[in-house]
């Protein structure tokens, strides 16, 4: 009678039941790069998320201090003093600054100061008459990943006096 061996397979040799070093060293190289490679999609698409949350936390930061001066310098009725990073003037009585302060935009109204935006590094204010004021607003802020990212943010004003 003839035996048969149970654990071999019709179609394979029964030595050869295991991997060889060649199969494993094979497939190791080929799943290193896929990692790799699925690596450095995953990383862009971070790179890409940390960009964007940075961008608009600044142009909100850039836009917030705007309207606030834009709004109120529609109703001054004076300018009262004016330099690069520096504006005084008279809306409803009342004297208001305007000033950057360890990149911060500052309000202050009575001796009263609030910040109004983080992250801004520089104002200009440049008259043109009267009644006209250019307001040039810049900030910029650092990424988690050690990218500077600048905006800038212009708007001019007519003065309702």
């Amino acid at each position: 009678m003839n035996q048969r061996n149970t654990n071999c397979h019709e179609f394979t040799n029964c030595k050869s039941a295991g991997f060889t070093l060649v199969e494993i060293i094979f497939v190791v190289f080929f799943s290193t790069i896929i990692a790799g490679l699925m690596w450095s999609i995953l990383s862009a698409g971070r790179d890409a998320w940390h960009t964007a949350d940075t961008k608009i936390e600044i142009q909100d930061n850039l836009r917030l201090g705007m309207n606030r001066m834009v709004k109120e310098l529609q109703g001054a009725s004076s300018i009262d003093a004016i330099s690069d990073n520096f504006l005084e003037f008279t809306a409803s009585g009342n004297t208001v600054e305007y000033s950057i302060v360890n990149n911060r935009l500052i309000r202050t109204v009575a001796g009263s100061p609030k910040i109004l935006a983080n992250n801004i590094n520089s104002v200009q204010f440049t008259l043109f008459g009267e009644d006209a004021l250019e307001i040039n607003l810049s900030g910029g802020k650092t990424t988690v990943l050690r990218r500077e990212l600048n905006f800038n943010l212009t708007s001019r004003v007519v003065l309702r006096n």
